[in-house]
């Protein structure tokens, strides 16, 4: 029967459950860059409560929320990981460019390396809310605590060592021999990477397939 327990309505239940998308890291970290204030406003009633315990939870928890550090660190991973994911989307098509893969990994890089490259440089959302502070010592209309040099300093650092462990496990995923085997493959394989030279099609791909033999074959034979 529809809509019984045993039924379509169940198995409809389950469809919608699985169909359901969980945000990714850059959306659930936006959700909270942009929900700051409402978190601090809240966390502030929620202190003020006769209710000890959850009260006493909530001014622990505004402690850090409340401050310079939490909101510049959470802006600053907002704008790495914006970066990652307009280079992730190369990855989630059915055909992947090679050659496009290897300039996205290349621009991913080093627009990161720009937004720390010197010590007066900081990502776009924190050199927003730098300029922000500095003006009207306010952000969305509250008062974040704890904003000075030795902050900005520590979120200027902080910045550099998670783009450094980026760059770090970028370049250890895509090494330059794994880069050059797909290069290979790619010149291989991929029928847009034929000469428009007739004469120049027999010496196409030899040194590709040179190397290809020599990473996966044993004595000239493919394993």
């Amino acid at each position: 029967m529809v809509g019984s327990e045993s039924g379509v309505g169940v198995r409809l239940k389950e469809k919608n459950k699985r169909m359901v998308r969980r945000p990714s890291h850059h959306d659930a970290v936006q959700a909270i860059m942009s929900c700051w204030r409402c978190m601090v406003l809240a966390l502030e009633q929620e202190a003020a409560q006769n209710d000890y315990a959850n009260a006493e939870k909530a001014n622990l928890i505004l402690t850090e929320v409340h401050t310079y550090k939490f909101l510049a660190s959470t802006m600053l991973l907002f704008d790495v990981l914006e970066e990652l994911t307009r280079c992730s989307k190369v990855f989630q098509k059915e055909v992947i460019d090679i050659d496009h893969l290897e300039h996205m990994l290349d621009a991913t890089l080093e627009a990161l390396n720009d937004h720390v490259s010197n010590t007066d440089v900081y990502t776009p959302h924190v050199t927003e809310l730098n300029g922000q502070l500095d003006m009207s010592g306010k952000y969305h209309g509250v008062q974040p605590k704890e904003y000075h040099q030795r902050t900005k300093v520590y979120v200027r650092n902080l910045g550099k060592e998670l783009v450094a462990c980026v760059e770090s496990e970028m370049r250890k995923r895509f090494s330059p021999c794994d880069m050059q085997i797909l290069k290979d493959l790619s010149t291989v394989m991929n029928p847009r990477q034929l000469p428009q030279i007739s004469e120049d099609l027999k010496t196409h791909g030899s040194e590709s397939s040179g190397r290809l033999t020599e990473q996966f074959g044993m004595g000239g034979k493919i394993l």
